[in-house]
């Protein structure tokens, strides 16, 4: 028998211990809500995502502690290597793919060179078989065996730094965008933001681009007058977001349909 007299700061430990288990691991909401991401950007290809907030104890801290959000997201893509390209080639595979897989441009990444001799197709419903049987038809040596599932580390990097100038864009102090490496070897995508929701979060990142072209002139009172001239339809082709440097702004080659630019009157 316990004399409680004797061992009240015992017994108090453990009641306090107990108290103190039951706020940690206690059911008040450890992990945050399930998000279902699909991105079909023409500058971050495509997401598969999870939820990252899955600590199974009550503590609250960083971007929890603020408000903020987290998502994490694997680009979505098929890779086949050593194509075997040459100068200018890039055109050719580019309309080829498709006209045979059915696709925009946009979701094509031809990379010739040296060192990066690489077709990638980021489309979750086309088959390692479809992308090489595509390629033969362009007139390369691919097999299925030469087509993996997953983008090059120069998209990966491409992506992140296109999300990056996106987050920096709405004002947002502390963001952050960077990736982060499974067990099993796959590499994620980490967005991060304080102060907002996640469903503020995945808008941003989801939101798809919109190219179109503007006309500026000086109006009949010399005052500065911007107007459409291009968009939606007019446009035939986009073409994935180029860096001359590391330095400098984003290119974006545009094809425009016969006659789309409309008639400005200046």
């Amino acid at each position: 028998m316990i004399d409680v007299k004797d061992n009240w700061r015992i017994l108090l430990l453990v009641a306090l211990c107990i108290v103190a288990a039951l706020a940690l691991f206690g059911p008040l909401g450890a992990s945050g809500p399930d998000i279902d991401l699909e991105q079909n950007d023409s500058e971050v290809e495509q997401f598969e995502d999870e939820d990252i907030f899955s600590d199974p104890t009550n503590l609250q801290y960083g971007l929890e502690l603020s408000g903020g959000a987290r998502i994490r997201g694997q680009l979505v893509g098929m890779t086949a290597e050593e194509v075997g390209l040459e100068e200018g080639d890039t055109t050719v595979v580019t309309e080829t793919l498709t006209e045979e897989l059915g696709l925009s441009p946009v979701d094509i990444r031809v990379r010739e060179g040296p060192e990066q001799d690489t077709v990638e197709v980021f489309d979750g419903n086309v088959t390692e078989q479809q992308v090489a049987d595509a390629l033969q038809v362009a007139g390369f040596d691919v097999e299925e065996d030469d087509v993996s599932t997953g983008v090059t580390d120069a998209t990966i990097d491409e992506a992140v730094e296109t999300l990056t100038d996106r987050l920096d864009q709405t004002g947002l102090g502390g963001t952050q965008v960077a990736t982060s490496s499974a067990v099993t070897g796959d590499t994620f995508i980490v967005a991060e933001a304080p102060g907002i929701g996640l469903q503020q979060l995945t808008d941003i990142v989801t939101e798809a681009g919109r190219v179109q072209i503007l006309a500026a002139y000086p109006d009949s009172d010399g005052e500065l007058e911007v107007t459409e001239a291009a968009s939606g339809p007019d446009i035939a082709g986009v073409d994935p977001a180029q860096r001359e440097d590391a330095q400098g702004p984003n290119r974006v080659p545009i094809t425009l349909e016969p006659g789309s630019l409309r008639a400005l009157r200046i």
